[in-house]
């Protein structure tokens, strides 16, 4: 039988008492699986803790595109858009130029992109078993709105080739030849460059339009009479919107029963107030509009070349569907500078 001497047992003891005080160990004890402390972290977003007269105040400066892709962030954003008529009263749609700069107003106002991306940082709450303070801490990444991100190929890189000398040729009107022939090529080189890259921007534009109207037409198509956004919509403001693939304000005046208030000035390519008109007879005869079954009350419409007679025509054609007679007509001498196109 082995026997322990006085040192042995010494730190056999030391040994037992350190492993007392440490407590047991949860990688050697199978029996510990619950720990004390419980951390929990979870996603808050900043505007669950906003007034709503601030929220309001903030999506009052949004255009409609920015607002659904704020919207389609999370499920927490969703509700509380929708369940906010205010905001819907009031739409805003914007010259696809203004996206290409990654911000939906100009740069002399308030940009309310980054106002709405400063806001949106959410809050990481860290909750403890022991204790129900919550200590806010920012994450490493925040909200900011998506955009078509566009790459394109750059132009292959051509070498230039010197010009060919034949041997024994050193006279001086060779030399002269040959850098007269050297700045030919690279004046051509520098021609067909700044042309590839004309291209290339023309694609972009048509890419990013492209890309630009197809989204401002789902957007649409989600004001439906199931979620009752198409009901609460009374004005609808697309000034400086003309494009050829934008949607008609037609199409804004059908879709949108209750509108009252309609503005898209500074369309005077894709204006014309005779086509509009006949338009607009074509549904009164064809039953597609009733008489004065709409509630327009205004409806702003100007460019440089506007005439007389054709905004007299037109709004008697607005009069005879509208249920109050329109008597609000936008005229470039009045209300309005003569703008130089």
């Amino acid at each position: 039988m082995p026997v322990k001497t006085a040192d042995q047992e010494r730190s056999s003891n030391e040994t037992h008492a350190l492993a007392q005080d440490q407590g047991p160990n949860p990688q050697s004890d199978e029996e510990f699986h619950h720990p004390q402390v419980v951390v929990m972290t979870e996603q808050v977003s900043i505007f669950s803790i906003l007034p709503s007269e601030l929220v309001l105040e903030i999506f009052s400066h949004m255009d409609i595109v920015t607002i659904f892709r704020f919207l389609d962030t999370c499920r927490y954003h969703r509700q509380l858009l929708l369940n906010m008529p205010e905001i819907w009263q009031r739409v805003y749609f914007v010259p696809l130029s203004e996206y290409a700069t990654k911000s939906s107003f100009p740069s002399s106002s308030v940009n309310p992109l980054s106002t709405l991306s400063i806001l949106s940082t959410a809050v990481v709450m860290t909750k403890t078993a022991d204790s129900a303070t919550s200590i806010p801490s920012l994450p490493s990444s925040s909200f900011s709105p998506s955009y078509p991100n566009f790459q394109f190929p750059k132009a292959p890189y051509q070498r230039r080739q010197r010009p060919y000398r034949a041997k024994g040729s050193s006279s001086g009107s060779s030399s002269d030849s040959d850098e007269s022939d050297g700045t030919a090529s690279k004046e051509s080189e520098n021609a067909a460059h700044k042309l590839k890259h004309a291209e290339n921007e023309r694609d972009r534009e048509r890419g990013g339009s492209r890309t630009l109207i197809s989204e401002i037409y789902a957007v649409l198509r989600r004001f439906r009479k199931g979620n009752r956004l198409v009901e609460f919509v009374r004005e609808i403001y697309m000034d400086g919107t003309d494009y050829p693939q934008f949607p008609s304000p037609l199409v804004m005046l059908i879709k949108f029963p209750n509108l009252e208030i309609l503005s898209s000035r500074y369309r005077r390519k894709q204006t014309s107030l005779t086509t509009d008109a006949h338009t607009l007879k074509d549904m009164l005869r064809n039953g597609d509009i009733a008489p004065h079954s709409l509630r327009l009350r205004r409806w702003d419409i100007f460019h440089p070349y506007m005439t007389k007679e054709d905004v007299t025509g037109f709004k008697n054609t607005l009069n005879s569907i509208a249920i109050r007679a329109y008597k609000e007509t936008t005229s470039p001498a009045k209300r309005f500078p003569q703008e130089s196109n």
